[in-house]
């Protein structure tokens, strides 16, 4: 099996370091309502990334973790999600774009944490014209030709307040590139052996998917239509058509979705929506004299109340983006080393978050505190390879009919005489009176026959599969052989026949899911050639070894049995 490449293995354990710092200063800075919050996260975001990168110089490191920490966010207990992840993702990419402009050198880590760092400049000034439209521009502009009057200067200072802006938020990236190189030195010339495992306690790691909810897909591709028909309603009606359409897709969504109703309860929502209105009202008012005051009410109404469909629209969308559907296609799509990289840093999240101190001791001890957090991830990188990095799988593949149990049944008879410890199941083909019946599997390790498919027009009770029946005993049996193998000591694992009823997701798809966990084993597992792709695709073994019996001419298969023990040995 291919598990995932070394870097896909440090970036969950960068991303799942990224993430915890994210939720467990997240919350303490959010729920002080400590102003520029999101910066300070951002500065230990980058503190994390490029301290890592000194010590892991893996090409496509940066932006892999920001990708794991981003998927991440979405155990936070915010509806509002794809901002974070968006400014995180970002992150990533000009970080890992600088330092292959420049090189991993002190430039090119500066260079990226101030581009990443000015990227939440520019994405809030993006959002901020998402959600109002272009009036807020004209008002920004306007409020600029107001000052520039009251201080009866000459100079054009649309741009002023925007520089300065940049600047500081760039001199924000600079300082937390410096110390995040000085961390990287440390850390890299410091041995790491010594590092000792965090305490791993429970902590608490908030789940926003809603609990007996009704995902539909339906509804998914009805809300793009909902926010798409709302902008353009807005954008070409009066306001006696916009406001009742608008306020109408809100209601259905904050019925259906509770989660939406939570962002009209948060009190900024509506103290924005205040200011934004009046703010409109006065400005334009007073600037453009065939505007009345209640055409610019309405205007600012209007920017308010498409930003409260943005806003709703987003979180219903996050809400839907939970389907099973939608996430079982993610797992088995080409983006399954990415998956897989996901749950390897779920499973690593409850350590470094409770490796983490409270903000107050990361103040005081940041340099310490980071260090030893990196000083333990080259252990649990160790972890990871120990557990999900040496197993192989070798896919058998032939014809039906073809000869893959036999195949099977003298591999195993070779791999006994050589004293190497074997289990799995082998399946036989079942006679009455030289008339095919049915299959039944047969335990390796205990030499053990189950009845397993018998032809579905013999009578025999089980669930219907095709033309066979399935007989329960059989089944049950060859997901307790499978999983016993795993669990066990022998190196040589032999799973003869999978196929339809397991890219299906019934048989034995959950035994083999769990091949994940084995460490140290190999698998040889036999599959007719027209369910190898998907078979391949199942069980994120894109580079696997692949014997193909056709090629072999005869019953010769000494070669085949060789290129099988070769990388077994290894």
């Amino acid at each position: 099996m291919k598990r995932p490449v070394d870097v896909w293995l440090k970036a969950s354990v960068a991303g799942s370091i990224w993430a915890a710092s994210e939720i467990v200063f997240g919350s303490f800075l959010h729920n002080l309502q400590i102003p520029f919050s999101g910066n300070i996260l951002t500065a230990i975001g980058l503190i994390v990334l490029i301290s890592i990168n000194y010590t892991w110089r893996d090409r496509g490191l940066l932006w892999r973790s920001a990708v794991v920490c981003a998927l991440m966010k979405t155990i936070s207990p915010s509806a509002v999600i794809f901002g974070p992840m968006i400014a995180i993702v970002s992150q990533g990419f000009l970080l890992e774009f600088s330092t292959r402009l420049v090189g991993r050198t002190i430039a090119g880590y500066l260079l990226g944490s101030m581009l990443a760092m000015s990227w939440n400049l520019f994405q809030k000034i993006v959002n901020i014209i998402i959600f109002y439209g272009f009036d807020i521009v004209e008002l920004y502009k306007s409020l600029v030709s107001i000052a520039e009057k009251q201080l009866s200067t000459q100079l054009q200072l649309t741009w002023v307040p925007i520089f300065i802006l940049f600047a500081v938020y760039a001199l924000a990236g600079l300082i937390a590139g410096f110390v995040a190189i000085g961390i990287g030195k440390v850390s890299r010339s410091t041995n790491t052996e010594s590092a000792t495992k965090p305490e791993t306690g429970n902590p608490f790691i908030p789940n926003t998917r809603p609990l007996l909810f009704s995902y539909s897909l339906p509804w998914l591709f009805l809300t793009l239509i909902f926010i798409l028909s709302a902008l353009f309603v807005l954008h070409t009606q009066s306001v006696f058509i916009w406001f009742p359409y608008t306020i109408v897709i809100s209601l259905i969504w904050v019925i259906r979705y509770k989660r939406a109703l939570k962002q009209l309860k948060k009190p900024y929502f509506w103290g924005s929506f205040a200011i934004i209105t009046f703010s409109v009202a006065f400005v334009f008012g007073k600037l453009n004299p065939i505007l009345s005051t209640t055409d610019a009410l309405i205007l600012g109404l209007q920017m308010n109340v498409r930003a409260m469909v943005m806003v709703l629209g987003f979180t219903v969308l996050g809400t839907e983006l939970y389907n099973p559907n939608i996430i079982s296609w993610f797992r088995n799509s080409r983006f399954k080393k990415l998956h897989f990289a996901l749950e390897l840093a779920f499973e690593s999240l409850p350590i470094f978050m409770n490796a983490l101190p409270d903000f107050k001791t990361f103040v005081r001890k940041p340099v310490s505190v980071i260090h030893g957090i990196i000083a333990y991830s080259e252990q649990r990188i160790a972890e990871l390879h120990g557990k999900y990095g040496t197993s192989k799988v070798i896919f058998v593949t032939g014809k039906i009919h073809g000869v893959k149990t036999t195949f099977c049944k003298e591999l195993l008879r070779r791999v006994k005489e050589k004293n190497i410890s074997v289990n799995g199941l082998i399946t036989d083909k079942i006679y009455d009176k030289e008339k095919l019946i049915g299959y039944d599997l047969t335990d390796i390790s205990q030499n053990r026959t189950y009845p397993f498919l018998r032809f579905a027009h013999m009578g025999q009770q089980g669930t219907v599969f095709g033309r066979f029946t399935v007989i329960d005993e059989g089944l049950h049996a060859g997901s307790r052989i499978i999983e016993r193998a795993i669990e066990s000591d022998s190196a040589f694992v032999i799973i003869d026949e999978i196929g339809r009823m397991e890219l299906e997701g019934t048989g034995w798809h959950k035994a083999l899911k769990n091949i994940n966990s084995a460490n140290g084993k190999c698998f040889v597992i036999t599959v007719r050639n027209e369910f190898l792709p998907a078979m391949k695709r199942l069980m994120n073994a894109d580079e696997c070894l692949v014997i193909d019996l056709s090629k072999f001419k005869g019953n010769n298969y000494s070669k085949a049995m060789e290129e099988i023990e070769k990388p077994c040995r290894n």
